[in-house]
């Protein structure tokens, strides 16, 4: 340091009288410089590790700041969902936005009709199903399976409760239609990779979940299928009253559908004046979107 000697920097002691010690005093305040200046001591400040001395091994301050998750590190922390570190492939696994569609299923016979299963099943199975350009069954999202999504939150879904609600049956009067609005997703299963799992689950085997993706527009085809009649499962108890749906039909509870089976189907052109836009978003919607119709004609 500028403006010590050796003696007072960087030698060994020399005795009292080489350093001029002309009083305690004076010996006292020589030691403090040497103590100040030669032999910094490796005691470090709360959160800045080695960084002050430019050690490589940066303790918890230099460069291990970033890389334990602290803002902007190489591995950014398994467990920050969002962080910083997430790899950028992590984001297709959000579930995308529903698409506004409607189904509209209408009865043009002379005779009431019963929509549902024909055999003992656990509440109420869709009214109808889609099927795309290929002639396969448009996978629809799944209430009971895993989303991928809830995986990225760190808080992972999925299952159902073990119970079984009592079979459902719904009635379309003689020229009664019921409207039901159609979210236009799919179910997509994915393999969500490791660095994507922010929950305390988290290993290093990709886990199995689901993904619901906006369908494009294109050709899909619709069908839906009744029966002329119905039955209770339990006598003793039988269906109740029907119950009037929000936008149409009733609702009987414990029931199946019995009877000669009719169908109705339909081929769409979807496009964003049916509110299915897929992926290009909801640019081109004005208005009310066009009811997809699936009609039930009397036979000729």
């Amino acid at each position: 340091m500028p403006g010590f000697s050796q003696h007072e920097f960087g030698a060994p002691f020399a005795p009292a009288s080489d350093m001029s010690c002309r009083s305690l005093f004076g010996c006292l305040v020589a030691l403090v410089f040497v103590c100040a200046c030669g032999g910094v001591s490796r005691v470090d400040h709360p959160g800045l590790g080695n960084e002050t001395a430019g050690s490589a091994s940066g303790g918890q301050g230099s460069a291990g700041w970033s890389a334990e998750g602290r803002g902007g590190g190489a591995s950014g922390g398994r467990n920050g969902a969002g962080g910083a570190g997430r790899p950028s492939t992590c984001a297709q696994f959000k579930d995308e936005a529903p698409q506004s569609a409607w189904v509209v299923i209408v009865n043009d016979t002379l005779a009431p009709i019963y929509m549902g299963s024909r055999v003992q099943s656990c509440g109420a199975p869709s009214l109808y199903e889609v099927r795309d350009a290929s002639d396969t069954v448009v996978a629809r999202p799944d209430p009971c399976g895993s989303p991928c999504q809830s995986w990225l939150a760190g808080e992972p879904i999925g299952g159902c409760t073990s119970i079984c609600r009592p079979s459902e049956v719904t009635k379309l009067d003689a020229g009664e239609s019921i409207n039901i609005q159609w979210s236009g997703l799919y179910r997509s299963e994915a393999q969500l990779p490791s660095a994507c799992n922010a929950s305390e689950l988290a290993d290093e085997a990709p886990v199995s979940c689901s993904v619901q993706k906006r369908i494009e527009p294109g050709s899909y085809s619709f069908y839906a299928n009744a029966g002329s009649g119905y039955s209770c499962n339990d006598n003793a108890i039988g269906c109740g009253q029907c119950v009037p749906g929000a936008t149409g039909g009733c609702t009987l509870f414990n029931a199946i559908v019995t009877g000669a089976e009719l169908i109705a189907q339909s081929l769409i052109q979807l496009d964003p004046g049916y509110g299915i836009s897929g992926s290009a978003g909801n640019a081109n919607m004005s208005g009310k979107p066009l009811p997809i119709e699936l009609v039930f004609r009397r036979p000729l």
